[in-house]
């Protein structure tokens, strides 16, 4: 009998691929089909080009230039600024409202039809891209910034992979202590190696938690890598800005936006680190670094208030090398800590209470003695 024979058919021209700009906008669209253009006169094409179907530009906060339509095409794609679909039936223009699963978005006026479903300080529950829609994207219409998603996952995934390097040594120095038993030198050795290695282990555990936990936070975190520079924790334009250099820092930073996040660290008016900053903020985060080595410490034992507080390192608040951390409180300071203990004055002037009760007392805005202590953290 003939072998049997497969038969399928192959459909061309029926897929649309979409080409965007860096913001996800939808620029242009184009067909799987070929055109094939000759212009040495050999009868033979010289190169192709795909079928264009659509092409649009768009003014910043996503409306349609008018005229700017490709004339040749005559057609328009549903899915435009951001790669959000459009909905014509409100207005009967082409892009000028959009939808996605948070919001209604007016694309002529640059606002949302509902209120932000994560509200940012500073910023009204009506806009959109924190006003700056050139940089940032909001796909979800529920967060806005754009950029720290695959580096923020990179973190993950090294953290998950120097987590599992970090199993593989303790699993080899337990073997390497089964065999050395009766020699209490090699023994000793190979202990303090596990010692350290088991406090690696925990903070990098901790950190996966903690990632897990700010992914699917309110805040919206920006990490930027700034090749050279020191780490900085800060609030601007309403996110929490992480600033890293390497995978030291960037431990270092993301340790201490959870701790913004675990309302154990608050920022003044200016963005930078607020009333609730304390030694032991940096004490936690420098352990965390160490997890990925340290140029300041090479053991955890090493980490104390009293060695922090010691550090004679760049500033990048102040632009030069300083005792940055030697004036920071020793006491573990938090939004249940008593105002006595994080600020006397305003103590005196306003009761002893704690400080979570004296932010709803004064609405989030300022102490009387006019220092700010905004952003300690986003909801009572």
């Amino acid at each position: 009998m003939p072998p049997s024979v497969s038969i399928f058919t192959a459909t061309y021209c029926a897929r649309l691929y979409e080409l965007t700009n860096h913001l996800g906008n939808v620029m242009a669209t184009i067909k799987d089909k070929r055109i094939g253009w000759e212009i040495t006169g050999d009868n033979k094409f010289d190169y192709f080009t795909p079928e264009v179907v659509s092409t649009i530009d768009y003014y910043p906060f996503g409306m349609e230039m008018p005229g700017r339509l490709n004339p040749a095409t005559g057609s328009t794609y549903r899915f435009g600024m951001n790669g959000q679909m459009k909905d014509n039936e409100f207005t009967g223009q082409d892009g000028a409202h959009t939808t996605a699963m948070y919001w209604e978005y007016d694309s002529r006026i640059g606002r949302r039809w509902n209120l932000d479903p994560k509200p940012t300080i500073g910023i009204s529950d009506y806009s959109c891209f924190g006003n700056n829609p050139i940089l940032n994207v909001d796909l979800s219409g529920d967060s806005w910034h754009k950029g720290s998603v695959a580096k923020a996952n990179n973190y993950k995934t090294n953290t998950t992979n120097r987590l599992n390097e970090t199993n593989n040594k303790i699993t080899s120095l337990n073997n390497q202590r089964t065999m050395a038993q009766g020699d209490e030198s090699e023994l000793a050795g190979i202990d303090s190696k596990l010692g350290e290695l088991t406090q690696t282990k925990s903070e990098l555990e901790g950190a996966l938690q903690e990632f897990s936990i700010m992914e699917n936070s309110s805040t919206v975190y920006k990490l930027t890598n700034v090749i050279g520079g020191a780490g900085l924790t800060k609030y601007k334009n309403g996110m929490v800005c992480m600033e890293y250099s390497d995978n030291q820092s960037m431990a270092h930073e993301m340790k201490h936006g959870f701790q913004y996040e675990n309302k154990e660290l608050s920022f003044n008016a200016h963005g930078t680190s607020g009333l609730l900053y304390d030694v032991n903020d940096e004490v936690a985060a420098y352990r965390r670094s160490l997890a990925w080595g340290s140029a300041h410490f090479s053991t955890y034992e090493q980490i104390t208030p009293a060695n922090v507080q010691g550090l004679y390192e760049y500033d990048p608040v102040l632009r030069k090398n300083d005792y940055r951390y030697a004036s920071l409180s020793l006491n573990n300071l938090n939004c249940s800590t008593m105002l006595s203990v994080v600020d006397p004055i305003g103590a005196s002037i306003n009761g002893d209470k704690s400080l979570s009760e004296y932010m709803t007392y004064i609405n989030n805005m300022y102490l009387n003695t006019g220092r700010a202590i905004i952003h300690v953290f986003k909801s009572q």
